[in-house]
């Protein structure tokens, strides 16, 4: 070949790198960020259907589901493994955290993810019953998973600096999702809202429990999707969504579809 070709060649080949290059950076990428309370897999039907509960976490199709509820092993779930059945269901990675040993097994928060974590920390809560923060690292981001305490607010308010301190030292956009117990216009929703920017719903009701008439109430939103506020900017939510589903748990199901479009590790 020619010189002069070869120069061409070499030319036209940086030129095409250039194009695809800038137009990958100008093209938001996307991802689905899920939380749910799935009640150890038992519906409102007082029904254990664990594959009923990876279908509808499937049916979002989540980069990152955060669960709270499991139980791995224990009597009550007929010794079942939830996490990895819930991984093998999904095709995802899971990352589980115990909070407190149950009926022969365990139970605590999980993490499903499309690829296996960098790093795992595990990060005890307040509680009556032992709570925690479970985060997973990721090439260019962090995702926790966590259930504040139910009994009190004190125990709640008091998990916050933990949850805080635990996140600070991150350098890349850190997620903190799960069933908080605690309302938007709450104390702790206030003191949260220091550190953490929630992108999923606020003003739909998330949790139905066993009495009908709490599905009415769009107050009783008590599932979140936050990210830290130093990389809120870094997010545009496309999509946020509380999914109609009542049988599943006594939870709904809720998930923000993310632009990503500038992410600072």
């Amino acid at each position: 070949m020619k010189k002069e070709n070869v120069v061409r060649t070499a030319l036209a080949i940086l030129a095409c790198g250039m194009m695809v290059s800038g137009c990958a950076s100008t093209r938001p990428r996307e991802m689905t960020i899920m939380s749910f309370n799935v009640r150890h897999c038992v519906g409102s039907d007082k029904k254990l259907d664990v594959p009923r509960t990876a279908a509808v976490i499937a049916a979002a199709k989540p980069r990152f589901a955060a669960l709270q509820e499991i139980d791995f092993k224990a009597k009550r779930s007929e010794g079942i493994d939830e996490p990895a059945e819930l991984a093998r269901l999904t095709g995802m990675k899971a990352t589980f955290g115990k909070t407190i040993d149950l009926q022969g097994g365990e139970y605590g928060v999980m993490l499903l993810s499309a690829e296996v974590p960098i790093s795992v920390t595990k990060v005890p809560l307040p509680g009556k019953e032992p709570r925690l923060l479970l985060l997973a690292e990721f090439d260019d981001c962090v995702v926790g998973s966590t259930h504040l305490s139910v009994a009190t607010e004190k125990e709640r308010m008091d998990s916050v600096g933990l949850i805080r301190d635990a996140i600070a030292h991150f350098k890349k956009p850190v997620f903190v999702c799960g069933d908080w117990n605690a309302r938007p216009d709450s104390p702790v929703l206030k003191e949260l809202g220091k550190f953490l920017t929630v992108l999923s719903p606020t003003d739909r009701n998330t949790f139905h429990g066993t009495a009908p008439k709490l599905l009415s109430d769009p107050k009783i939103c008590i599932d979140y999707i936050a990210v830290d506020s130093t990389h809120a900017k870094s997010f545009r939510v496309l999509e946020g969504a509380v999914v109609p589903d009542v049988v599943t748990s006594d939870h709904k199901p809720i998930f923000v579809r993310l632009a990503v479009e500038d992410v600072a590790k």
